[in-house]
């Protein structure tokens, strides 16, 4: 029999004949063709310089574009950044000479400016015409505009281009087309303006650079293994064989839609890849039965790209839930790498395999709109079989790299955490979450006329009547009045004085400076307003409306995207619910329990204080903690210079809470006192040129007192200095890439914070899977149950009791007295603490 590989095979030598046939009358253009398309070459003194160096090392060295000096001298990296490149080479008894070395672009832009695409796209080619002559065996691209251009112009690799620099930075990715390693790394330019704090992360490039120099040209081609299509006898025999042996798979699923709750959906195929072999089948309903009970046997271990999505699947389609989940390759990808955009199966392949986009062709047939079905169905069997082939194929070799990974680094801890935390996450999404209905229908309709009545008076008002006779036409309004229009309003009509400018050199006119201008015009107020009206109906309850299936939505939690490795949420994203704006919170009162039960949320107090005080062990911080000080009240005796008896309880109220949020959270995450004295104002006993140099004295006060705070921020920066990235010093996650010092000592308070609530839901789910259909969400730094009142005190002793005390017996780390704050009501917004 064939496989899938095969028949894809002659299926490309067809295409491949037809674009001969097609393309055979057309001009092949040169790269001088390409030069007169850019025109770049005619605005500098030395066009098209050439690629230089000897090559006796075999490494290309790609820069972004010709400089100053370059331009003058007609050589590459000879100006103050090259002088800078050409010293990390001197520190390795190297000679930059020794290699290749060009640029995206051969021309020098205008005034240093980065190139375009376009001048990227044209001059693409005398790059290529220089990896296939020199052969390089490795090519280091340096910024933004070497990565593009080497991606963005093939299109089989055009889809890592979109990755941002900071995704690309560090890692070595085998090319199969020209048979050599890319590394990659921010350009040397980035320092010299003045951001030496990354002068280490280029280092440390600089360093896999060189160690790549040592390694022997790649030659990967596993992946060229069949993909096997199986009829039903030949499925039910292998699944079969899978039960008897309980050996591990990994599988992957091709269905309808991911909204599976919509109870339309279907799963059009499954593959299967085990150790030896990657298959794939319909699944008849004679396979059903025996492919329900190994989903539902936990012995046997089983790995996913995304396990929610192929549990979840299972769980609507198929009604089981699937155990002995194994390993989930997005989790670990993320729990390795923190980097954006780096956890999608494509992008591993690539950066792991050099393997292009292999989905590219299908996207357009796996986009589903709510409550339709996508067209996948239409995909011949040869295409789509290969496609859900290569994803388990990929997913089960990419799991044994990654265990590896995982336990030399340290990271298994931090892994399993997720790991179970995502199994927690797809129990919990299958329960939704109660939407009002009828209420959002009523009050969208109230939005919706006030909308039209705000409209009407600023298209058909006075000054925009005014407008009319000053312009000779009407206003422009689609969705909101044009920024062009604004500024005529604004700057000819009222002759406001421009305070601000966009980066293009036009006056702006952005919130902050509409919020000032509203005071002169009604115009502006009514156009403020139906902006925040347009928001509330296009960004929340439109939204609910289109996810919601009989008065449920199914919002996801997701544990691999963000970097601080807490969870997000999106469809719709429950963690953007506003909380300030009083008419905005009133969706929350769309959100309500199912009848005869109550909401439950908790929480827990001062975390991020608390977990700052189990991290640096401040004698100072910890007194406060366990002692019951008022830390806020304190510094804001000092930070406004008053004592608390001589002001009212509502000025002391005011100030405490300016200096817990403006003051003492923003110095223990890295900001300082110029930044606190532009971001607020100083109370009327002080004059305004004294606040800075107070607030400079404050400071040192507040270090002096909390001495050991300091010195463990300085650890960690030096910490992050020497290796590459911080440790959380609690579950063992790590986080790399450029960061600045609020993100390094952020990242051991706000990750760890979230942790343990997430490890509190994973045990109370554990300890009472009775109850795990009351959990409906996690939202932020809190649990989210809809749950009868009958059993509130039992909830509440026993969550409480996971959050405080059992997890301070699980985590030696934690050395601070925990609270847990509980609030409950008849809906989301009219909650009351208890």
């Amino acid at each position: 029999m064939k496989g899938f590989f095969d028949l894809n095979k002659e299926k490309r030598e067809g295409r491949k004949k037809l674009i001969e046939r097609n393309s055979s009358n057309k001009k092949e253009l040169l790269p001088d063709d390409y030069c007169e398309i850019c025109d770049l070459y005619k605005d500098c003194k030395s066009p098209k310089i050439d690629v230089c160096g000897d090559g006796k090392i075999k490494g290309l060295i790609v820069c972004e574009g010709p400089g100053k000096e370059e331009d003058r001298e007609g050589k590459n990296l000879v100006g103050k950044v090259g002088k800078r490149f050409r010293k990390y080479f001197k520190d390795y008894d190297l000679d930059l000479e020794d290699f290749y070395y060009t640029n995206a672009v051969n021309c020098r832009p205008p005034n240093n400016r980065k190139p375009t695409n376009k001048e990227l796209t044209c001059c693409y080619h005398r790059l290529k015409k220089v990896i296939e002559e020199k052969k390089p065996k490795v090519v280091f691209l340096l910024g933004d505009s070497a990565v593009n251009s080497y991606y963005m112009n093939r299109p089989d690799l055009k889809f890592f281009s979109s990755l941002p620099l900071s995704s690309c930075r560090g890692k070595v990715i085998p090319d199969m087309e020209y048979g050599c390693w890319v590394c990659h790394g921010y350009h040397p330019s980035y320092i010299e303006r003045g951001n030496d704090d990354l002068e280490h992360i280029f280092e440390l490039d600089f360093d896999i650079f060189i160690d790549t120099l040592d390694r022997k040209r790649p030659n990967i081609k596993w992946y060229e293994n069949d993909v096997e299509i199986l009829d039903e006898e030949q499925a039910w025999d292998f699944l079969n064989k899978i039960y008897d042996t309980g050996n591990l798979f990994a599988f992957d699923y091709e269905t309808s839609s991911f909204r599976y709750y919509e109870g339309i959906h279907e799963i059009y195929l499954v593959s299967i890849t085990t150790v030896d072999r990657t298959v794939v089948f319909y699944l008849t309903l004679r396979l059903l039965d025996v492919w329900k009970t190994i989903l539902r046997y936990g012995d046997i271990p089983k790995i996913a790209q995304n396990l929610k999505h192929e549990h979840l699947a299972s769980h609507w389609v198929l009604g089981v839930d699937t155990k002995g989940w194994d390993h989930d390759t997005m989790v670990a990808s993320h729990v390795l790498d923190s980097s954006k955009r780096v956890t999608n199966l494509k992008v591993q392949t690539f950066i792991r395999w050099g393997y292009p986009d292999y989905g590219a062709e299908l996207k357009s047939y796996m986009q589903a709109a709510p409550g339709k079905k996508n067209k996948f169905k239409e995909v011949p069997i040869e295409d789509g079989g290969l496609y859900c082939g290569r994803d388990s194929m990929f997913t089960y070799r990419l799991a044994n790299i990654q265990k590896k990974e995982l336990k030399a680094q340290g990271l298994e801890r931090a892994y399993r955490l997720l790991h179970d935390g995502v199994e927690a996450f797809s129990r919990i999404e299958q329960n939704g979450i109660r939407f009002d209905v009828k209420e959002a229908n009523r009050w969208k309709k109230e939005l919706e006329d006030r909308i039209r009545e705000l409209k009407n008076k600023v298209v058909n008002g006075i000054e925009a009547r005014r407008f009319e006779k000053s312009q000779g036409r009407q206003l422009k309004y689609n969705k909101k009045l044009s920024d062009d229009d604004l500024r005529i309003l604004l700057f000819d009509q009222l002759g406001m004085e421009v305070k601000k400018r966009t980066p293009s050199g036009k006056p702006s006119v952005d919130k902050e400076v509409l919020e000032e201008a509203k005071e002169y015009s009604e115009l502006v107020g009514s156009e403020l307003e139906l902006r925040r009206l347009n928001k509330l109906t296009g960004t929340y309850l439109n939204q609910f409306f289109r996810l919601e299936v009989d008065g449920f939505i199914y919002p996801s939690f997701n544990l691999h995207l963000a970097r601080s490795y807490r969870s997000s949420s999106d469809s719709p994203n429950f963690q953007n619910i506003p909380k300030r704006d009083e008419e905005a919170r009133e969706i929350r009162k769309l959100i309500i329990p199912r009848d005869g039960n109550k909401i439950y949320t908790v929480d827990y107090g001062s975390m991020e204080v608390r977990i700052l005080a189990c991290q640096s062990r401040d004698p100072v911080l910890m007194e406060y903690i366990e002692g019951g000080g008022d830390m806020h009240g304190d510094q804001a005796e000092i930070v406004f210079d008053f004592k608390r008896e001589d002001v009212s309880k509502e000025d002391f109220k005011k100030y405490r809470f300016i200096t817990k949020n403006h003051w003492v959270f923003p110095l223990f995450y890295g900001s300082y006192y110029k930044s606190v004295a532009r971001n607020t104002e100083p109370p009327s006993w002080f004059r305004p040129q004294q606040w800075e140099s107070h607030l400079k004295d404050c400071e040192k006060k507040f270090w002096r007192k909390f001495k050991k705070t300091r010195e463990w921020q300085d650890r960690k920066w030096e910490e992050y200095k020497k290796t590459g990235y911080i440790t959380d010093g609690a579950w063992g996650f790590r986080r790399g890439g450029y960061l600045g010092r609020n993100m390094v000592y952020n990242f051991p308070i706000q990750g760890p914070a979230f942790h343990c609530l997430l490890w509190s839901i994973i045990e109370f789910l554990k300890r009472r899977p009775e109850w795990e259909d009351y959990l409906c969400g996690q939202i932020h730094d809190e649990m989210f149950f809809d749950a009868p009142p009958k059993i509130e005190k039992t909830l509440i002793k026993e969550v409480t009791k996971i959050m405080t005390e059992d997890i301070r017996e699980a985590n030696p780390w934690i050395i601070i007295p925990l609270e847990a704050e509980w609030s409950k009501g008849d809906n989301w917004f009219e909650m009351e603490e208890f």
